[in-house]
């Protein structure tokens, strides 16, 4: 869990809380963010962020398939 807040904000901060669960032999990532109004929600949603999340979310993919596990479960 953590906070957020962006200099464009003019009120509050976003709560966002990343779960990891394993499923089905793979990880998923679940991230969710509350906002402290709907006009903020609103403003992240037109925003090009997405896209640039995507392309940090794909970065963690590429640099995790070169992991190694120290121990592999039977």
């Amino acid at each position: 869990m953590q906070t957020e807040i962006h200099r464009d904000w003019a009120e509050g901060e976003a709560l966002v809380t990343t779960v990891l669960e394993e499923t089905g032999g793979h990880t998923v990532m679940t991230v969710t963010a509350r906002y402290s109004s709907p006009a903020i929600r609103d403003a992240v949603v037109r925003s090009p962020m997405e896209r640039g999340a995507g392309e940090s979310y794909d970065r963690l993919a590429a640099v995790l398939t070169t992991l190694t596990p120290e121990r592999q479960q039977p």
